[in-house]
C-alpha cells in the first residue's frame, strides 16, 4: 500500500491518499505501434518517457481512455497527450482502498487476529478521513477527483464521484446529510434525466470512457 500513495497537506495536516500510477518504461506491449504514434507528439525521450507511464495508468485504472485524466491549464479539456493520470487523485480508487482496509478487518477479527484487525481498522479510518477531508465538496454536495499539479478538486460530473456512497467510505453517523446533499447535486445536474444510461463524463472527445458512452460498471 506505499507504491501508489501521494501526501496532501491541508490546513496544515497530512493526509495520505492513492493514485494510480506505473513506474515501468516503454509503450504498453499490447498497443505499442498506438503509443509509439502518439508519443511523436512529444520532443524529448524523458517526455516520451512520462507519456506512457501516464497512458498505462490510465490503462490500470479501467478507463482507457478518458478526459478524466486530462490536465490542461487546469481543466479536463486536452488530448490523449494531456493525460496526467498519476497526478489525479481518484474518488473510486480510494473508496475502494477504504474497503479493502475494512473488509480485511472484518475478516481478521473473525479469525480472532485482533492486532491485524486493528491494524486495517486503522488504515480505514485513516482512509475514511483523507477522502472526506480532500475529497468532499460541501458547497457542491459530492465528492471530486483531486488533481496534484494545480491543488485543486475537479468539479467534473463522473458517476465515480459518489462511490463513496457504495463503499460507505463516509461518516454513518451523518448518512442522511450525505445522501441529501448528493441527490441535490445530481438532480442539480439532471443527469439522472439523460437517455440511454448515465454517461460516463459530460465531456464529448473521441476517447470511449467519455460521453456519450455509458458503461455498465457505472450504472
Amino acid at each position: 500500500m506505499t507504491q501508489h500513495n501521494v501526501t496532501i497537506n491541508k490546513d496544515g495536516k497530512n493526509y495520505t491518499l492513492a493514485v494510480y500510477k506505473d513506474n515501468s518504461t516503454g509503450p504498453r506491449p499490447e498497443s505499442y505501434r498506438e503509443d509509439m504514434l502518439k508519443a511523436k507528439h512529444f520532443t524529448t525521450e524523458n517526455d516520451k518517457e512520462n507519456f506512457y507511464s501516464e497512458i498505462k495508468a490510465a490503462a490500470e485504472s479501467g478507463w482507457d481512455f478518458s478526459s478524466r485524466w486530462f490536465i490542461l491549464n487546469g481543466t479536463s479539456e486536452g488530448k490523449l497527450v494531456n493525460s496526467k493520470t498519476r497526478s489525479i487523485v481518484p474518488v473510486d480508487l480510494n473508496s475502494i482502498v477504504y474497503w479493502n482496509a475494512k473488509l480485511l478487518s472484518d475478516f481478521y477479527r473473525k479469525i480472532n487476529n485482533t492486532i491485524k484487525a486493528s491494524e486495517y481498522e486503522i488504515v480505514s479510518l485513516q482512509w475514511k478521513e483523507a477522502l472526506t477531508e480532500v475529497l468532499w465538496d460541501e458547497e457542491v454536495g459530492s465528492w471530486f477527483d483531486f488533481d496534484l499539479i494545480n491543488n485543486i478538486k475537479r468539479k467534473d460530473f463522473y458517476p465515480t464521484n459518489i462511490s463513496p456512497l457504495w463503499t460507505g467510505c463516509y461518516d454513518e453517523k451523518k448518512t442522511e446529510y450525505f445522501v441529501t446533499m448528493v441527490l441535490k447535486y445530481l438532480n442539480k445536474t439532471d443527469i439522472l434525466e439523460t437517455s440511454g444510461g448515465m454517461p460516463t463524463t459530460l465531456r464529448s472527445t473521441d476517447e470511449q470512457w467519455d460521453q456519450p458512452n455509458a458503461w455498465p460498471p457505472l450504472q
